[in-house]
């Protein structure tokens, strides 16, 4: 089952206000983010999840690994912004987890090996750091 990744609106150089272009900078990321787990053979199950008290940008499945993936995108327009994975400090990897732990027990999924992945990009390159979570989830 893959669902179908829709394209976000093109990024301007300047967006109305500065919300706005966060927002579209992130939505950019996520669809760049989720097309390059396709790739990789995963699928993707859901996008933008509120749960627990947070929110799940991407969940997807690691069809070759078979394991149930919560990722975390951050990104950038210039390098000079600094490396977004330090975006992802202890207070926002709990708040994944808590959210990642929240969805699995919604969808009865428990059970079911699962793993924390953070996917950055800055410029448009794709990073992938899987299993972030250090088997925290298991």
């Amino acid at each position: 089952m893959t669902v179908s990744v829709k394209q976000p609106l093109k990024l301007k150089k300047k967006a109305s206000t500065s919300a706005q272009s966060k927002r579209k900078l992130g939505q950019y990321g996520e669809y760049r983010a989720a097309q390059f787990l396709l790739s990789l053979g995963f699928y993707i199950l859901d996008r933008n999840v509120a749960i627990g008290g947070g929110e799940l940008d991407l969940v997807a499945w690691d069809q070759p690994h078979q394991e149930l993936v919560f990722i975390e995108v951050k990104t950038r327009r210039q390098s000079y912004s600094g490396d977004p994975s330090f975006a992802v400090n202890h207070r926002k990897l709990r708040a994944v987890i808590r959210a990642a732990k929240a969805y699995a027990s919604r969808h009865f999924l428990n059970q079911v090996p699962c793993r924390i992945d953070l996917i950055t990009i800055v410029l448009g390159r794709v990073q992938h750091y899987p299993n972030i979570s250090w088997g925290v989830l298991k």
